[in-house]
């Protein structure tokens, strides 16, 4: 009778061990699998990422010096007496093509050529002038595109194996009419010295090719420069205009250096790039984790088994203590954990018993939080009044000290007509009485803007149509005696048409006002400020550009925050409360509009924002 049931506890704890083994088999089994697969998506995933994180640095680059290219072949008159090429002298067109070839040295040749498509002036490197080409550029794409305002980019060719393209620039008169065309022959040397700079791992590299898919500039292979590589199959999608990033099973092929690549294209401009990373050294890593993941699943396994014989043999054990530990919790020791290590259904027994302990003391503590959320409430709802007080005190003080301030400012610029009669150290206090009036008017117009538009998002309400040349002619009448004692080269730029938008006088003159008030503040004496509005497409476009002191590079992202004075600003005047970019702002957005600026330090700033029409 004892042998028998000693017999059939063995059987019992067989079968256990055997089914556990089973159990923890598959689970390591699926996990081996989802994370070998896991490995290798996050590893292709992030093989795309380099490779098109690099494809968009290089493209970023290129258009920049493209670009660049664009903005030093533009070719603009000043001169309001010059509104033909033909009034330009030979002189001034040689001196202007031979200091655009000395300055750029990608440029080979450079031209004029007049609107009725025929060529007037040459020039090649060196300053050289070169034989005019008899050619009517009329039936010419460039041409054709730069006469109607645009720069143009022609397809990329090759002399003694030097990729070159033509430029189209237009050449402006001072009223933006062209008046001629300026056409350029550059090489992309650089491009390649842009390329050389590249590395993908230690074998991937990136290349560049044209719509004829010859290769233009090659991070690894110099020598492959104008060789044709329509054959590739990266190259053949790019040049149908595909992008793609190395996810899919499609994206891998032969590459140009003859071995199996993960390939990402981009196309752009009239280009197409390629990055190919070499497989066997791309996927290099998902290998090692692979056989590290094996040898650990079979260290594991043979974990396995011998876990679930001691689990086997001390199966008992776990059940005694979550029985024990229930007592305990059903007493009201809720912080009690039942300790089981078994990694089966027990365990999970035990954390249950953990887990109701837990929901228990929770009970017990939304109890509290419920008593406690109740005076929480009654203190937001205090600070609520609290906030609404704080604004209707701003409201009510800034419009209080408007008439007093008022009249301060009256009674000292009636004071300062009658200057000459008083001696010149009175004449100081009044200088100094009048400036700091104008100040403290100023602040008080900042405090009834926040009371009017507020800090957070204002909200634009009872909208009509404005007139913004309108507002803007009344603003700039209202600023003319500064503008006449600062000696200032103000010029408004008055569109032909009547431009009007959906919002309220009192948000129209802030935005115009606070704009042109900083540009001749922040504009030194015989300075020039140039303001122009247009339509362009459904949007007004508003645009104020000053000679004033810049904004430091280091602050620039900060302009737009409430209560920020640039550092030269606060040099150049020291009252201010840094409220009306960010109040302009505000209310632009409110309009579904943009605003933005462009500056350099001590040469100037041009703000522009755009409202819907």
């Amino acid at each position: 009778m004892e042998k028998s049931l000693k017999l059939k506890r063995g059987k019992i704890r067989t079968k256990l061990i055997i089914r556990l083994i089973l159990v923890a088999l598959v689970p390591l089994i699926l996990l081996v699998v989802f994370s070998w697969k896991s490995i290798y998506q996050t590893r292709i995933n992030s093989i795309s990422e380099l490779e098109t994180t690099t494809i968009l640095q290089i493209e970023s680059t290129i258009r920049k010096w493209i670009n660049e290219k664009f903005l030093s072949f533009k070719v603009v008159t000043v001169d309001p007496q010059i509104d033909s090429f033909e009034k330009i002298s030979e002189e001034k067109q040689e001196f202007i093509l031979i200091d655009i070839l000395k300055t750029d040295e990608n440029l080979e040749e450079a031209s004029f050529i007049d609107l009725e498509g025929l060529m007037k002036k040459k020039f090649i490197k060196r300053g050289e002038k070169a034989e005019l080409e008899d050619i009517d550029f009329k039936q010419k794409e460039g041409f054709v595109e730069a006469s109607q305002g645009k720069a143009y980019l022609s397809e990329t060719f090759f002399e003694q194996n030097i990729p070159k393209v033509f430029l189209y620039s237009p050449v402006i008169d001072y009223q933006e009419n062209v008046i001629a065309v300026f056409k350029g022959k550059a090489n992309l040397t650089s491009f390649q010295q842009i390329f050389e700079k590249i590395k993908i791992g230690q074998t991937g590299y990136l290349y560049l090719v044209n719509r004829e898919g010859k290769i233009v500039a090659h991070s690894k292979e110099e020598e492959l420069i104008s060789k044709n590589v329509q054959e590739i199959k990266g190259v053949q999608r790019v040049l149908k205009g595909e992008t793609i990033k190395g996810l899919e099973k499609e994206d891998r092929y032969i590459g140009v250096c003859k071995e199996k690549v993960i390939g990402s294209t981009l196309p752009f401009f009239n280009f197409g790039m390629i990055a190919e990373w070499p497989e066997e050294e791309a996927l290099e890593i998902v290998r090692e984790i692979r056989d590290s993941i094996l040898k650990f699943s079979l260290i594991t396994l043979i974990g396995i088994v011998f876990i679930a014989f001691l689990f086997a043999q001390g199966v008992a054990r776990p059940i005694r203590k979550i029985q024990e530990g229930s007592k305990i919790i059903g007493k009201g020791d809720f912080d009690y954990q039942i300790k089981v290590k078994t990694n089966d259904e027990i365990e999970e027994l035990a954390e249950n018993f953990n887990e109701m302990a837990k929901d228990l003391k929770e009970v017990q503590r939304l109890r509290e939080v419920e008593i406690k959320s109740k005076a929480l409430a009654e203190s937001l709802a205090k600070e609520r009044e609290l906030s609404e007080m704080k604004d209707t005190f701003i409201k009510t003080t800034a419009h209080q000290l408007r008439t007093p301030t008022s009249a301060i400012k009256l009674a000292i610029e009636f004071l300062n007509e009658k200057r000459k009669k008083f001696n010149s150290e009175i004449q100081e206090f009044l200088d100094d009485a009048l400036s700091g009036s104008k100040d403290l008017a100023n602040i008080v117009n900042d405090l009834v803007a926040v009371s009017e538009f507020g800090f957070g998002k204002y909200k634009l309400e009872n909208p009509k149509l404005i007139d913004i040349i309108e507002v803007t002619e009344d603003i700039i009448d209202k600023y003319n005696l500064e503008i006449k004692e600062k000696k200032l080269n103000f010029q408004f730029q008055k569109p032909p048409e009547i431009l009007q938008c959906q919002s309220t006088l009192r948000a129209m003159r802030f935005i115009v006002q606070n704009l042109i008030d900083n540009a001749i503040c922040y504009t030194k004496k015989a300075g020039k400020i140039t303001l122009s509005i247009r339509k362009i497409k459904d949007f007004i476009e508003f645009r104020i550009e000053d000679t004033g002191i810049g904004i430091p590079d280091s602050e620039k992202k900060l302009i737009f925050s409430e209560f920020f004075r640039a550092s030269n600003a606060i040099e150049q005047k020291n009252v201010g409360t840094g409220l009306g970019l960010y109040l302009t702002k505000n209310i632009i957005e409110a309009h579904k509009g943009k605003i933005w600026f462009e500056s350099v330090r001590n040469k100037g700033t041009t703000f522009y924002f755009t409202l819907p029409v």
